[in-house]
């Protein structure tokens, strides 16, 4: 039964210009690093046999799979073995018939759980991973080595003399095993049987690793014999993440460097962000880049203006995903950008009533007339007092007409009364803020040509500006049907 079988920008404009000023900072972010210590809380049900809190070792470097980190005690048990010929419950952990979730425990007299043992097992399968109970317990990546990886630690280790596999890094021992017909418990600190991922030609037996006080080998059994397990998992690439460059209003450049494939094939990579912390490849905000291990570069795209993004490189490989550290930037706001209900026409410049050092604030525009053909105001022609004259003056000056004239059909009382884009607080602009629109009519775009109604009156008439080659700013009377554009500061 038994029998040897080795096989295998900050942007900051006004009317007349704009200056840039790059941000960005790093977050460190902190992967699973194989040879700290794993704590993972058992719970009894159709895999672990009993509740139990075990807090695991691990270890790489091993001879002939020095790319694979393995826990250096048995799935289940409470310590790493003392001897080979340990024969504690503590340190044998618990056994699994091949190709079974439920785990049993065996204390010398009693198995738990106590139901009844399967005999035989004959089944043309390998060991599914939906029922590797070293995935189910530990999580994604850890698994029962393969027939191969045992066979290559084994002819690496020179694991044929007696206490190969115990004075490997290892530590594998004499942990016994339940006895096929019935699950009893035989040979603690005698003999012990680690059991691999791989069946044999048959239907009935699979291969497993013997472990013995006078001699080791690899051989097959019968699936029904409860063995130990002893996980491993493909250690993850290593990968860093680019600061990010380039940064605009809607794009930025970023990548990253694989500098380590962990030992399996890289099958993707690139770098994925979101406007909050921590993004990973389930967005749809990724990018992936051709190539394997070394540097690459990707493009984001499709970016709001003036927002923070975080953003990681990731690599995939068969071990799971890494991801690099996490980098912060901000987009830049430039005029022109779609930005808060409309688009930023002008930045506040130092003496402008809103401005704040080291801030960003200004003047949104609507991006579509409000009103076409409307007058500016309505009833009596009199004057109601609107100076809209500077940057900072529409507000009030709209403030006074609609309260001189109340509610009705005219260029103020639109201005005032509009939601647009979730936003509320928007009127009809001043003079001088109108001419910001103006030096910017080709960036923001539909209204050259135009004639719009400013928040400046002089007794019976009111002032337009049309917006020809030069400028052409002049009063009209207040019944005079114009175009109007709503304003709102940020």
């Amino acid at each position: 039964m038994k029998n040897p079988l080795i096989i295998l920008f900050l942007l900051i404009a006004t009317c007349a210009g704009a200056q840039v000023v790059p941000q960005g900072f790093l977050r460190p972010h902190n992967t699973f690093t194989c040879g700290t210590s794993i704590t993972k809380a058992h719970v009894a049900g159709v895999v672990a046999p009993v509740d139990k809190t075990v807090t695991y070792s691990t270890v790489t470097n091993i001879p002939g799979e020095v790319s694979k980190c393995w826990i250096a005690s048995n799935l289940g048990a409470s310590q790493q073995a003392t001897a080979i010929n340990d024969a504690t419950e503590a340190s044998a952990g618990w056994y699994w018939q091949f190709n079974r979730k439920q785990g049993y425990k065996h204390d010398g007299s009693t198995r738990t759980p106590s139901g009844a043992w399967t005999n035989p097992i004959s089944e043309n399968s390998e060991w599914l991973p939906a029922n590797d109970p070293c995935t189910v317990e530990l999580g994604a990546g850890w698994r029962i080595p393969t027939y191969t990886e045992w066979n290559t630690v084994f002819t690496s280790g020179a694991w044929e003399v007696a206490d190969g596999p115990w004075n490997s890094g290892l530590k594998l021992h004499a942990a016994g095993d339940l006895h096929y017909t019935n699950g009893s418990l035989q040979n603690r600190g005698t003999h012990g049987e680690y059991w691999s991922s791989t069946k044999t030609v048959g239907f009935d037996n699979a291969f497993m690793l013997y472990v013995a006080t006078n001699a080791s080998q690899l051989a097959e059994a019968v699936k029904s014999w409860g063995y130990t397990l002893r996980c491993l998992r493909n250690l993850l690439p290593t990968v860093t993440t680019t600061a990010a460059t380039s940064i605009t209003s809607t794009t930025a450049s970023s990548g990253g460097n694989v500098t380590d494939d962990g030992g399996s094939v890289i099958t993707a990579r690139g770098v994925c962000w979101s406007a909050t912390t921590g993004p990973t490849v389930a967005l749809t905000t990724k990018t992936t880049e051709t190539g394997a291990t070394g540097v690459f570069a990707s493009a984001l795209t499709n970016l709001a203006a003036f927002t923070t993004y975080y953003v990681r490189a990731y690599a995939t490989s068969a071990a799971g995903t890494a991801y690099g550290n996490e980098v912060s930037f901000k987009t830049l706001l430039a005029i022109g950008d779609a930005y808060q209900g409309g688009k930023v026409v002008y930045f506040f410049q130092p003496g402008n009533p809103g401005y704040i050092g080291g801030e960003t604030h200004g003047l949104i525009v609507s991006a579509i007339d409000n009103a076409a053909n409307i007058p500016w105001g309505i009833g009596s022609n009199a004057a109601v007092g609107a100076f809209g004259l500077s940057i900072g003056e529409g507000p009030a000056a709209t403030r006074k007409i609609v309260d001189a004239l109340g509610a009705g059909y005219y260029a103020a009382y639109v201005c005032d009364t509009l939601t647009l884009n979730g936003y509320t607080d928007w009127y009809l602009p001043s003079r001088d803020e109108m001419r910001c629109l103006y030096n910017n009519r080709y960036i923001i775009g539909g209204v050259d040509g135009g004639i719009f109604w400013i928040s400046l009156e002089e007794n019976f008439y009111a002032y337009n500006t049309y917006f020809t080659s030069p400028l052409n700013e002049y009063s009209m009377p207040k019944s005079t049907l114009r175009r109007v554009r709503a304003f709102r500061t940020f």
